[in-house]
């Protein structure tokens, strides 16, 4: 007796004439190879996603959505000037991409987290399907408005009359995708809520998080970013030694796209590597404090960062505003009047104010004297 034939769809028992298995078939007819339409429909799906993928998807997967286009989504913005030092951290970050879905880049306001994460995306470009899709965050307020924010940046629209998060898990669908969400902190617990619902539905999807704090999210790894790295004190005789420390280099460079031809040199060394050390290497103080090298000496750059960093309030105009505008609390950034020049001090707490600007006055006047 011939073995009994089976649905190569599904895997049931094919019908036979009178209750016989494996019977030959009618005279002038095939074999029948599925049980019923659906699996025959099932395993047409399968075919033509082989075709166009070049594998073969497991039966029994071929009504699932299968990419075809790549997402239409905006372009990584490019940043107007050089990526400077953090080479230690982008290393370890495609070490840990490799293995996780989730990852939150995490440390204080101005210490370089967004930059980071666009230059880590730039470097992780792939195919159409793979390369890296950036969503900035700073400017939304509304938790609800999330998922709708994240679909425009990936250029999505309302499809088949689904929107918000099932719009989203539909269309990333297998796709692989790398999906950065900057600026997490003031929504954290709609983005954890978003990043949870899509990694649970698209096994291909890895997101990478810019926010000062973690989102909580279950199999999250957490890469804290930290201060660059600043020049010993025992070297700053040596400029090329000086110049080693990823702060120092940062100031060099931003201070040269401000006055052509500056350079780190032996008269200038021991200056620039204390005003780095003064600004805690922090990434952002030390582009403002750069940008001022065209109209202060340094040694009045370094003399005014004692006054609580007021020397770096009125930086880039295209750059991040005060924080007295943003709602963003940012200490590189201290609001000495408010949005319309008015005090933000209620009067009960400005002569104390006046108090601790007369004692870092005496201070600062004591150190000069000592050191003249």
């Amino acid at each position: 007796m011939s073995p009994s034939r089976r649905c190569e769809e599904c895997g049931r028992d094919l019908p036979g004439k009178g209750r016989r298995t494996g019977s030959a078939p009618a005279q002038g007819g095939r074999p029948a190879r599925y049980c019923s339409a659906a699996c025959r429909q099932r395993a047409f799906r399968r075919r033509s996603a082989q075709d166009h993928t070049g594998r073969t998807p497991p039966p029994g997967t071929a009504g699932a959505p299968i990419p075809t286009t790549p997402l239409r989504g905006r372009e990584l913005p490019r940043p107007l000037d050089s990526f400077v030092g953090r080479s230690r951290e982008l290393s370890r970050l495609r070490a840990l991409m490799k293995s996780a879905r989730l990852l939150t880049l995490t440390g204080p306001g101005g210490v370089g987290k967004s930059r980071l994460a666009l230059e880590f995306a730039g470097s992780m470009r792939g195919g159409a399907d793979g390369r890296a899709q950036f969503v900035e965050l700073d400017s939304l307020h509304d938790g609800n408005q999330l998922p709708q924010a994240v679909a425009t940046a990936l250029g999505l629209g309302e499809r088949g009359g689904r929107s918000g998060v099932e719009m989203l898990a539909h269309t990333l669908g297998e796709r692989s995708v790398l999906l950065i969400l900057d600026n997490c902190e003031h929504l954290a617990d709609p983005c954890a809520q978003l990043a949870a619902a899509l990694l649970s539905r698209c096994p291909r999807l890895r997101i990478l998080a810019t926010s000062r704090e973690v989102l909580r999210v279950p199999g999250e790894v957490v890469f804290r970013v930290g201060e660059l790295s600043l020049a010993p004190v025992t070297a700053e005789d040596d400029p090329a030694a000086v110049l080693q420390a990823d702060a120092v280099r940062l100031f060099v460079e931003r201070a040269g796209d401000r006055v052509p031809g500056f350079a780190l040199d032996v008269g200038n060394a021991r200056t620039v590597a204390e005003i780095c050390r003064r600004l805690d290497g922090m990434p952002l103080a030390i582009e403002l404090a750069a940008r001022r090298t065209g109209a202060l000496p340094l040694s009045d750059i370094l003399a005014g960062l004692y006054d609580q960093l007021a020397l770096l309030t009125d930086g880039s105009r295209t750059g991040p505003p005060p924080a007295s505008r943003t709602g963003r609390g940012n200490r590189l950034e201290p609001s000495i009047t408010g949005p319309g020049g008015e005090d933000p001090l209620p009067p009960s707490h400005r002569p104390r104010r006046r108090i601790r600007r007369r004692l870092r006055g005496r201070g600062l006047r004591r150190r000069r004297r000592a050191a003249a």
